[in-house]
């Protein structure tokens, strides 16, 4: 695995939606973000499996702690990353290889224009499959700050 300072965004495929298990309303999917239409409260929540490749072990790695954050990015500070949440996984030392799903999900405020992101800070630590590493929100009330939700 690689490990470097900054965030690596992790991309999505839009074009590679199931119909059947994936349901988009009120929100445009990109391939770098999740766009928020409607300003309301939404419980976003994300997956991650952890399952390097390599064919070392883990405790040979240059990182046992693997991180992976969630961010908002707001409408009119479009270059600042504000942290929702953030997903922490230590290696199993005595492991051959290593293996495990995290999941994180809260409820935020969110602003119709605003993004949301999944970074990690290594690469070839997380496995994409759909069925283990995903992203999604739903809307819980919809109204503006002012307002009461």
């Amino acid at each position: 695995p690689e490990f470097n300072d900054g965030p690596n965004l992790l991309l999505l495929d839009p074009t590679k939606m199931d119909p059947l298990l994936e349901h988009v309303n009120g929100v445009d999917v990109r391939n770098d973000s999740l766009v928020i239409k409607y300003p309301g409260l939404y419980y976003v929540y994300t997956n991650i499996q952890f399952k390097p490749v390599s064919d070392r072990p883990p405790k040979d790695f240059l990182h046992q702690n693997w991180f992976v954050y969630l961010y908002k990015i707001p409408v009119l500070r479009s270059n600042s990353y504000v942290q929702l949440s953030k997903i922490a996984h230590t290696v199993c030392d005595n492991c051959i290889s290593d293996q495990d799903t995290s999941f994180v999900g809260g409820s935020f405020y969110l602003e119709a224009g605003e993004r949301i992101q999944v970074c990690s800070l290594s690469l070839g630590v997380i496995q994409f499959r759909k069925d283990t590493t995903y992203l999604g929100l739903m809307m819980l009330a919809s109204g503006s700050k002012e307002t009461e939700l």
